[in-house]
């Protein structure tokens, strides 16, 4: 593995960045395995009406996330900024389509994760009929917005971005963690000179004009091969289809 992983910068805004020597990849290591094996539990003490619901953010298979205000008297939590991206699981369509082991799963991951590209998760909460994860709010919308409205990148902007997401990916599979879900568009390869071959739906853009990849629905630990039939049906990639097994090949 190279030696070139950036480590969770320890600062909210994530200006100031390091990287890990070889000697430090033990320390990396043991520090993902702790919060692998001791996810923090869903927060007793928070409900949805301590929050103030402004607007939906985006909607998906089986909830929708939600911009949410934090009231002023529930001064219980103190990381980031009081607004949060809430992603709403309905528990029923949760069971009937057997998705409560992928929504742990993501819980865990997300929690695991301490990358200044990925998306940050602060708690979750729960009621009869929800589950809650509680999400950094990314200002800057999604990257295909943006590039829709742009209605293309140049190269140097490509390589910026690309460049991120290929750091998140050896970050993921440094700790043998697959995405499986990066949307991937044959009609969007050619700009400016440039192959740029993702659907960037699942990557958004912080206030500091940096990516954060989001959405761990198909993240999965894999330390060897897996043939599970997951991801989005469009842009599902060559080695899922052929139910042959894959690995990390499966994210490039």
């Amino acid at each position: 593995m190279s030696s070139t992983l950036i480590r969770g910068a320890k600062n909210d805004l994530y200006q100031f960045l390091s990287y890990t020597r070889v000697t430090e990849d033990a320390e990396l290591n043991d520090n993902f395995k702790q919060r692998w094996s001791r996810v923090a539990p869903c927060d007793a003490n928070l409900s949805l009406d301590k929050f103030q619901l402004i607007r939906t953010l985006g909607r998906g298979s089986f909830g929708r996330v939600v911009l949410a205000l934090l009231k002023s008297d529930s001064t219980n939590k103190t990381d980031g900024n009081k607004f949060y991206a809430i992603k709403v699981m309905d528990k029923k369509k949760l069971v009937r389509y057997k998705q409560i082991d992928h929504t742990l799963n993501e819980r865990r991951v997300l929690f695991s994760l301490q990358h200044p590209n990925t998306i940050r998760y602060n708690f979750s909460f729960k009621d009869n009929s929800f589950i809650y994860l509680s999400l950094e709010y990314v200002t800057g919308g999604d990257l295909f917005t943006y590039l829709r409205q742009t209605g293309k990148f140049i190269e140097k902007h490509v390589k910026f971005y690309a460049a991120q997401v290929f750091l998140v990916f050896e970050y993921l599979h440094h700790f043998d963690i697959l995405y499986r879900d990066l949307k991937y568009d044959e009609s969007m390869q050619q700009i400016e000179c440039f192959l740029f071959f993702f659907r960037p739906e699942n990557i958004l853009i912080a206030d500091n004009g940096y990516l954060k990849v989001a959405d761990f629905g198909f993240a999965k630990y894999v330390a060897g091969r897996t043939y599970t039939l997951c991801g989005t049906p469009d842009y599902l990639s060559p080695e899922i289809i052929k139910h042959k097994g894959y690995g990390k090949s499966v994210d490039w």
